[in-house]
């Protein structure tokens, strides 16, 4: 297997509030998070999620896990984060309100099980195509649900950056896993709402396929940076 993993405070932001980590050992480990409550909030929420989620995982994900256990050690490194992010929240008047959001992949062989929480995504690039494995916790997504809206139409909404959902705002956080196989050339891509937000899909396809994560992911950031990237970007890709 091939990772990649860049992040960039973009062309607007004075500062970065994403961060990533890829595990060195297997299962391989693959995480973004894209923090929020003012510049100083944001960065420490999403860099003690990363820090919390690590640690956690690191002590409960070994080779060979069925999917289903897989599934529950990312649940509980996501509680784990939580109560990390909500208590400093709590304990520090400076960083009330932080949170970040959260989408991060365990790969176990042929098996990749992914867990979100908030906006940031993972797609899957399998076979030529492309597809959307998470599923935003956003007032946009709601309101497509509800028919309100059409997908179309969310991307250009005044509140598309409202998420629902996100790790450390409350004392209990809810996360959705999803189970993907994957096979030789397969590859996961993890990214903020930054680089979603100004690339489509298919671009994300063109670059992801033709080149190796590394040169993908470099040339994605690129193609944000070009379209005024008003957000901090990071993209994180593994190919099997």
């Amino acid at each position: 297997m091939e990772f990649w993993g860049i992040t960039d405070r973009g062309k607007v932001r004075r500062d970065n509030q994403d961060a990533y980590y890829i595990s060195e050992s297997e299962p391989r480990v693959l995480l973004v998070c894209d923090g929020m409550g003012g510049a100083k909030g944001g960065a420490v929420a999403s860099d003690l999620a990363i820090k919390t989620f690590r640690t956690a995982s690191g002590g409960s994900l070994r080779a060979g896990m069925q999917p289903g256990e897989i599934a529950a050690a990312l649940q509980g490194a996501v509680r784990t984060a939580n109560t990390a992010v909500y208590e400093l929240s709590l304990a520090d008047e400076h960083l009330s309100g932080m949170g970040t959001t959260l989408v991060g992949a365990a790969v176990n062989g042929d098996v990749a099980v992914v867990v979100n929480v908030g906006d940031s995504r993972c797609y899957k690039l399998h076979n030529g195509g492309i597809r959307q494995v998470t599923k935003d916790h956003s007032l946009v997504e709601n309101m497509i649900d509800r028919g309100e809206i059409t997908r179309a139409e969310s991307y250009s909404h005044p509140n598309r950056n409202l998420i629902t959902r996100a790790v450390g705002t409350m004392a209990e956080v809810e996360s959705d896993v999803f189970t993907e196989r994957l096979t030789d050339g397969d590859s996961l891509l993890l990214c903020s709402d930054g680089l979603s937000n100004v690339v489509t899909e298919h671009e994300m396809l063109e670059k992801a396929v033709s080149e190796s994560p590394e040169s993908a992911a470099k040339a994605l950031l690129e193609l944000a940076l070009n379209r005024g990237a008003p957000d901090n970007v990071t993209v994180v890709i593994l190919r099997k």
